[in-house]
């Protein structure tokens, strides 16, 4: 699930959604599309804009992970 959200600004993914990945989106934030500072890679919901909804979705994604690789640990 990591790969679609896992955002490679270098062009190299690390297989983990961590501060790295919302960090870059901060690089971004309040672009919209366009605009020089807009990149279509950190438009996590690709509505034209990079904005806190990118970013939230973003550390959700990041917790259903990490509660999935604890429940693995468990089980």
């Amino acid at each position: 699930m990591a790969g679609r959200y896992d955002i490679a600004p270098n062009g190299i993914q690390n297989g983990a959604i961590n501060m790295e990945d919302i960090v870059s989106i901060i690089f971004s934030y309040n672009s919209i599309k366009g605009e020089q500072n807009y990149n279509e890679v950190m438009d996590i919901n690709a509505n034209d804009a990079i904005n806190m909804i990118d970013i939230v979705i973003c550390l959700n994604i990041s917790i259903v992970l990490q509660q999935n690789t604890l429940n693995e640990i468990i089980l």
